[in-house]
């Protein structure tokens, strides 16, 4: 008897259940990875720099003081035991010194130091930088990159401002200029950074005017990141921003266009001047960031809708009402580097999610191969489009008779001239012959009916019979296709 080999567990995980056999460094790497250790190490660096910006502070008790020092100590234990670790895991033991010797320096604030040296207590301030790693984690963990940006640039600030208030309450405290309390040098530094130059009060030492000098240089390149990253993200906003007339959910009878290419707009502009289609919505299914350039002159915007993602996705096809669309054009997308057996694939792909989402649709798909034919008729899709062969044909027919290009232009457009139409044939020219009908309409109605179109076996499946013969007669439930001006009224 067989045995079913049960399939492998295909879903992922940030972190995988380990081997029995994972070397113990790579544990440990994991494990300093992981979002709770990470955030929960961000935590005691905002911890640590308080309490370091907190101990400055002359008019502080002494008995607090103290308490904060010990708490101050003990987070500072705590990432000795972080770092070392991080070390002793770290592949390159080089390149862990080159990333973390700041880190590494303030370690060196820990314990009771001289009162000559202690001020080395202040390089606890240094692990500000790793404010800048709170910015990257919500960026890259919540925030997906949309707007991201703007936590970046917040956690860089707020670094300046302390650092620069902080060194500055404890090198100019003593000489006046409205650094004696550590509240009025860190408000100093805010508003120095907001206003690009010194306010209110000027350092006396040639080192406090240095850090006054990097703080406004500090503000204006900040400043200057924050308007251009607020003038990207609204200028993309607002290039996705769309109003429409209704919402997608509120669609129904519309075209879905899968795909785009250079001639798509086209497409769109024929939609919309054939009298038969002009007041369907369009919905646009492609790998489009916003709504492409149309001649807005003459298709209407509030028609036309953007639903971006792949147009094989059944999620996108979903969120643009495939189930209560009337037809689907699937377009070849050449845009994309692929081969012409790909994009058929893709066109193939599609198609199928298509019929299999809306068995009621009508669908209408381009491909570069004719070989491949077989599978979109399987799928259910009523008519196949191979355009290099239609092109093939019509450079073929002006060779052999010239001229013709501009009657086919004219036919194949909807904007100007003669177009086909399709008609239900009337009850009064069942049973009648075709030629007789020819002779009928022209006369009466200015218009030239030249095919048939006739219910065929299978469901939805017709027939079309290009100038049937003489004798061939119209049937209930026939179509007349005919060449004119403007849509006639055959039944009147």
């Amino acid at each position: 008897m067989a045995v079913a080999t049960p399939l492998p567990d295909t879903r992922t995980e940030v972190f995988p259940p380990r081997a029995p056999n994972e070397p113990v460094k790579l544990r440990v790497r994991r494990w300093l990875h992981r979002p709770m250790v990470e955030f929960a190490i961000m935590a005691l660096t905002l911890i640590s720099v308080t309490l370091a910006v907190v101990e400055i502070d002359r008019e502080l008790k002494d008995h607090v003081r103290l308490w904060v020092q010990w708490v101050g100590d003990g987070i500072t234990l705590l990432f000795i035991v972080e770092l070392a670790l991080r070390g002793w895991s770290y592949h390159r033991f080089g390149k862990f010194m080159r990333k973390y010797w700041l880190d590494l320096l303030a370690c060196l604030a820990i314990g009771p130091w001289p009162p000559a040296w202690g001020a080395v207590r202040i390089l606890r301030l240094v692990r500000l930088v790793r404010i800048m790693r709170v910015g990257a984690l919500v960026r890259r963990r919540y925030m997906q990159g949309a707007g991201g940006e703007f936590a970046t640039i917040f956690a860089l600030a707020v670094m300046v401002l302390v650092l620069a208030g902080s060194l500055l309450f404890v090198i100019e405290g003593d000489n006046g200029g409205g650094f004696k309390r550590l509240g009025d040098s860190l408000w100093w530094s805010v508003f120095s950074m907001v206003s690009g130059e010194p306010s209110g009060g000027i350092p006396q030492t040639t080192t406090g005017r240095g850090i006054a000098l990097v703080l406004t240089l500090s503000g204006l390149c900040i400043f200057a990141v924050i308007t251009g990253a607020a003038a990207a993200l609204m200028t993309q906003r607002l290039k996705s921003l769309e109003v429409y007339a209704m919402d997608l959910d509120e669609l129904e009878g519309h075209i879905i266009i899968c795909g785009w290419d250079r001639r798509a707009p086209l497409v769109i502009e024929e939609l919309q001047h054939s009298s038969d289609e002009r007041d369907r919505p369009i919905v646009i299914v492609a790998e489009l960031e916003t709504l492409p350039e149309l001649n807005w002159k003459i298709v209407d915007r509030e028609k036309v809708y953007l639903v971006t993602g792949d147009c094989t996705s059944a999620e996108n096809l979903e969120k643009a009402g495939i189930r209560r669309a009337a037809k689907a054009i699937i377009m070849s997308d050449k845009r994309a580097s692929r081969t012409d057996q790909d994009r058929d694939a893709r066109t193939i792909l599609a198609a199928l999610t298509i019929e299999k989402l809306n068995r009621n649709i009508y669908t209408c798909a381009e491909l570069l191969n004719r070989e491949h034919e077989a599978h979109l008729r399987m799928a259910g899709v009523e008519d196949v489009v191979c355009v290099s062969e239609y092109g093939a044909t019509l450079i073929s027919s002006m060779a052999i008779h010239s001229g013709i290009s501009n009657i086919i232009g004219e036919l194949l457009s909807v904007q100007y001239g003669n177009e086909f139409f399709k008609l239900d044939v009337p009850a009064g020219m069942e049973g009648k012959r075709f030629s007789d009908v020819v002779g009928e309409v022209t006369a009466r109605h200015g218009a030239i009916p030249i095919a048939v179109e006739r219910p065929a076996a299978g469901p939805r499946k017709r027939e079309m019979t290009l100038n049937p013969e003489p004798g061939y007669s119209l049937q209930k439930g026939d179509r007349l296709i005919v060449i004119s001006r403007t849509r006639p009224e055959i039944g009147s």
